[in-house]
């Protein structure tokens, strides 16, 4: 299948997303109820999937996790399969969604979707290891995404306490903006080096399960408290379509919530340190 499908990725003439979040399974992602039952040679795709990232891009293959042995223990009897999000008996909502426009949340619909044997990624039943592996790697990158945003944010309302003017002076010589842009920075520098040690850790091979959680958590709630500065500095400007802080602070609200809450990744984080 990689030799495959990888090539096909790399040249741009498909797709890939991933859909682990069902409606009744979010932090407690493993308590997922869609199921993938053998018939023949082939499987048999039922159930329902939420808040699916760009599931409903064109030429894209769903990377889909199902639990394939309901006998077994929670943790276990979890596969992945890849499914074309054009299959027959797929169908496909797009969600109205708050901010994030560009990329899109899907709820997707499983209803008896039959794949050839070959759509299984990896072994069968030992999805939940790849999971657990690939949520590592999503964490780190949604890092290295809240980063980016940061940086436009920080960038935007630094240029705007310069140039604006109240009181015969830029509004960026008051101290309270001023110490307060001066902490953001520093927050931004912050995530940028915890982002990159997970990264490496990550890229050479060595546990990072902590780090990634470290860098998830501080980027994206430092992206919240940071918009919602930028808000403040530009003040009335920014609650128009004129500027764009207004997206970057509507974008940012998702960044605590997606790839895994601040509360899990707390939790993750003193199990990581011992308890």
């Amino acid at each position: 299948m990689r030799r495959a499908m990888l090539p096909r990725v790399a040249r741009g003439e498909a797709k890939l997303s991933f859909s682990l979040t069902e409606p009744q399974s979010g932090s407690d992602a493993a308590s997922l109820r869609t199921r993938a039952r053998r018939d023949g040679g082939d499987w048999v795709v039922s159930g329902q999937k939420l808040f699916s990232t760009g599931a409903h891009a064109r030429d894209n293959h769903i990377i889909l996790v199902a639990r394939t042995d309901p006998d077994a223990p929670k943790h276990k009897g979890i596969s992945l399969l890849l499914v074309p999000n054009d299959a027959p008996g797929i169908t496909m909502r797009r969600l109205d969604t708050v901010g994030r426009h560009i990329i899109g949340l899907n709820e997707i619909y499983f209803d008896e979707v039959r794949l050839p044997g070959s759509a299984l990624i990896g072994e069968a039943n030992q999805g939940w290891r790849y999971v657990t592996r690939h949520l590592e790697r999503e964490r780190i990158t949604i890092a290295a995404y809240n980063l980016g945003c940061a940086l436009a944010t920080l960038e935007d309302a630094v240029a705007y306490a310069r140039e604006r003017e109240q009181f015969g002076q830029p509004i960026g010589r008051f101290q309270a903006l001023a110490h307060a842009l001066a902490d953001a920075a520093t927050e931004v520098e912050a995530a940028r080096w915890l982002t990159a040690l997970a990264a490496w850790r990550y890229d050479q091979g060595l546990p990072c399960a902590r780090e990634a959680s470290m860098a998830k958590l501080h980027a994206s709630e430092m992206l919240v408290r940071l918009t919602t500065l930028g808000m403040q500095v530009l003040g009335g400007h920014a609650y128009t379509y004129d500027h764009d802080m207004q997206r970057y602070w509507r974008d940012a609200r998702n960044s605590t919530v997606g790839g895994g809450t601040s509360q899990i990744q707390r939790q993750l984080i003193a199990r990581e340190i011992g308890l």
